[in-house]
C-alpha cells in the first residue's frame, strides 16, 4: 500500500535525525511533514522533512526576510524542498545533469523528467478548512486518483475517521514523573492545541452514520447538529470574511471553507492555515514566484498521505483544497487546481499528540507541543537546521532577526540562492523573464513581480475565491 510505505519511509528517515529538536520524551509532541518525490515503482526519496506547530506574532515579522514567520510542519517542508529544487536546478546545468529535472534550451526552461511525481506526506490533517470533519464513521475506502482536470468530478466518498491499526511506539522511556514544568511559550500556540480548549463539553458521538452525509461534509447546514459534532481547528477566521464561525454546538461550531489564520498566545498572527496555503499551492504550484522563472510549469502534488490517528476525509479534504478553486476562471496557461490522490496510512507518527496522550494518560501528566521545528534537506551539505520562533536554535536575541540567526529556509536565505542561481548562469541560458529587462529587478518583491504568469494565477484566485487574503505588506518584500 502506497501510503504506509510513504509514512514508513518518512519515519525512517526522521528517526536517523540527530535528537536535537525533537520533543521531550513524554512530555512533548510534534507534527511531521515531507514531500517525497515518486520516480515510479518502488523509487520513493524524502526530498525534504520539517517538524513544526508554532508560527510568531505579527510584531515580530522581519523586513529583511531573516525570520521565518510560519514554522508549521508543511511550511518547514515545504521552505525545504525549494531548497532541493534549487539544488537541481544548479545541477541540471552541469555535466552531471539532474536525476529531478531536464533542460530545454529552446525556452531556457525547466521541467521534471517523465514519470517523476510529488507526494506531500502530513503527520496529521492540515489545520485550517480541511480539519472540519464529521466525528463519523470507520476509515474510508482510499479514493483514487481520477488523473484529470476536471476537480468538479471527485468521486463520492464515505466520510473517513480513525483507523484501527496503529504503529506502536519504539521508545519506551519512563515517563518523567518531575513535577509539571511551567509552558512560558508566549508567541504562538499551535493549532491542534488550539482545537482541544475549543472541543469543550460538545463531543458527540463518533459511532454515529447521518443521513445527510452531515450536510454532504458540513457545505450545507445539518439538521442533526445535536447528535453529531465536529472535529475543531484553532485556526481562526481571518477578518473581512463574510462568514465567522457561529460556535453553536456539534457540527454548526464552525463555518467552512473560509480562510482562517494561525492562532497566537499573546499577540495576533498573519500566517494563513495550513489548508489556506495548500489550496493555494493547488493553484499556483509549491515552486512559488521565483523559482517559476525557471520551470516550464507549477509544480504540482499529485499525492497527499496523512499519518494514522487523525481525522481524515476525502471529501472534506477536496473541499478545501481543491473545491474553493475550482470556479476561479481566465488562469494562465498550467495553472489552476488538479486533482490530488488522499490517502490514509495505518501508521502513526511516534511523536504525534495521540501518542504521547496515551503515554501519560495513567500518569495524569500535563503535554504539550514542541517549541523547536526541524528543517531536514536531502542536500549534500546544510541538509539539517532546528529553529525556535523563526530563528536558528541557539541564536540569543541580542542577533535574533538579523542575518547570523537567520535560517536556511527564511525568505532571505532562498532569496540568496535564487541570485546565486541567476549570477551563475550565462545569459544564453537566462530565463527571458529574467534576461530582458532584467537589470531593472533588484528587490525580492521586484523578482517575485517579475513572474507575471505566476503572480497572474494568484491575483485572479485572490480575486475570485479568496478576497479576503491579504499578504504582507511590500515593506516586508523590499530586501535585497
Amino acid at each position: 500500500m502506497l501510503a504506509d510505505r510513504v509514512a514508513e519511509l518518512c519515519y525512517s528517515r526522521y528517526s536517523q535525525l540527530p535528537r536535537q529538536g525533537k520533543p521531550r520524551p513524554g512530555r512533548e509532541w510534534t507534527l511531521l511533514a515531507a514531500f517525497v518525490v515518486d520516480r515510479g515503482g518502488d523509487d520513493l526519496e524524502v526530498a525534504a522533512m520539517g517538524t513544526g506547530t508554532k508560527c510568531i506574532g505579527a510584531l515580530q515579522m522581519s523586513r529583511t526576510g531573516e525570520v521565518l514567520n510560519d514554522s508549521h510542519a508543511e511550511v518547514i517542508a515545504r521552505r525545504g524542498f525549494l531548497r532541493y529544487l534549487y539544488h537541481h536546478l544548479k545541477l541540471v546545468h552541469t555535466a552531471a545533469g539532474s536525476p529531478l529535472l531536464e533542460y530545454d534550451t529552446d525556452t531556457r526552461l525547466c521541467s521534471f523528467k517523465p514519470g517523476i511525481s510529488i507526494i506531500l506526506f502530513a503527520s496529521h490533517t492540515p489545520c485550517g478548512d480541511a480539519s472540519i470533519v464529521p466525528m463519523t464513521c470507520e476509515k474510508s475506502d482510499e479514493v483514487e486518483n481520477t488523473d484529470t482536470t476536471d476537480v468538479s468530478s471527485y468521486p463520492e466518498s464515505p466520510v473517513g475517521g480513525m483507523p484501527r491499526k496503529r504503529k506502536l511506539l519504539s521508545d519506551t522511556t519512563q515517563i518523567d514523573s518531575a513535577k509539571k514544568m511551567h509552558h512560558n511559550e508566549t508567541d504562538s500556540v499551535s493549532c491542534v492545541e488550539k482545537c482541544e480548549e475549543n472541543v469543550g463539553s460538545n463531543m458527540g458521538s463518533a459511532d454515529i452514520e447521518q443521513p445527510d452525509k452531515v450536510g454532504s461534509i458540513l457545505n450545507v447546514a445539518t439538521t442533526t447538529s445535536s447528535d453529531v459534532d465536529i472535529h475543531r481547528t484553532g485556526a481562526k477566521v481571518v477578518s473581512g470574511s463574510d462568514k465567522q464561525d457561529p460556535l453553536s454546538p456539534g457540527a454548526r461550531y464552525h463555518a467552512v471553507g473560509v480562510l482562517r489564520r494561525k492562532p497566537g498566545r499573546g499577540q495576533a498572527t498573519l500566517s494563513f492555515s495550513c489548508s489556506d496555503k495548500l489550496a493555494r499551492w493547488a493553484v499556483v504550484g509549491l515552486q512559488g514566484a521565483l523559482i517559476s522563472h525557471f520551470l516550464t510549469c507549477p509544480v504540482r502534488i499529485k499525492t497527499l498521505v496523512l499519518g494514522a490517528g487523525c481525522p481524515f476525509c476525502p471529501r472534506a479534504l477536496h473541499r478545501a483544497l481543491l473545491g474553493r478553486t475550482v470556479h476561479v476562471t481566465s488562469l494562465p496557461e498550467d495553472y489552476g487546481p488538479r486533482e490530488i490522490c488522499f490517502l490514509q496510512s495505518n501508521l502513526e507518527f511516534e511523536h504525534s499528540q495521540s501518542q504521547i496522550k496515551r503515554m501519560v494518560l495513567e500518569s495524569g501528566l500535563h503535554t504539550w507541543p514542541c517549541p523547536a521545528a526541524i528543517s531536514w534537506v536531502a542536500l549534500p551539505e546544510n541538509s539539517l537546521e532546528v529553529s525556535i520562533r523563526g530563528n536558528r536554535q541557539g541564536a540569543t536575541k541580542k542577533i535574533a532577526g538579523t542575518t547570523p540567526a537567520s535560517c536556511w529556509a527564511s525568505r532571505a536565505a532562498l532569496f540568496a540562492e535564487f541570485k546565486k542561481l541567476k549570477n551563475t548562469l550565462p545569459d544564453e541560458q537566462l530565463p527571458s523573464t529574467l534576461r530582458d529587462g532584467g537589470c531593472l529587478l533588484h528587490t525580492y518583491y521586484d523578482y517575485k513581480m517579475a513572474a507575471k504568469a505566476y503572480q497572474g494565477a494568484w491575483q485572479n484566485v485572490k480575486e475570485q475565491a479568496f478576497q479576503a487574503w491579504s499578504n504582507a505588506t511590500r515593506t516586508f518584500m523590499e530586501f535585497e
